[in-house]
């Protein structure tokens, strides 16, 4: 998902917002789908943006976890 190595930029937003209480599931199939689902469309249309968003403006660790608050409020 992210252009650099693990160890260079980690992947925290999925786990910023489940610590929040945000319930959801996720997968990744074999052909590099993601699929999201949650109790409410509101839910899983922000998580969907949130990896979007992540992905396509590589956020380094300390961003997602600025977006995930914002989301979670916005959310919740």
């Amino acid at each position: 998902m992210l252009p650099k190595p693990a160890e260079q930029g980690a992947l925290v937003i999925l786990e910023e917002l489940g610590g929040a209480g945000v319930a959801f599931e996720i997968a990744v199939g074999r052909n590099g789908k993601v699929w999201v689902d949650s109790k409410t469309v509101k839910t899983t249309l922000a998580i969907g943006k949130a990896i979007q968003e992540t992905d396509s403006r590589s956020l380094k660790a300390e961003e997602q976890k600025k977006l995930a608050r914002k989301l979670v409020k916005d959310i919740l």
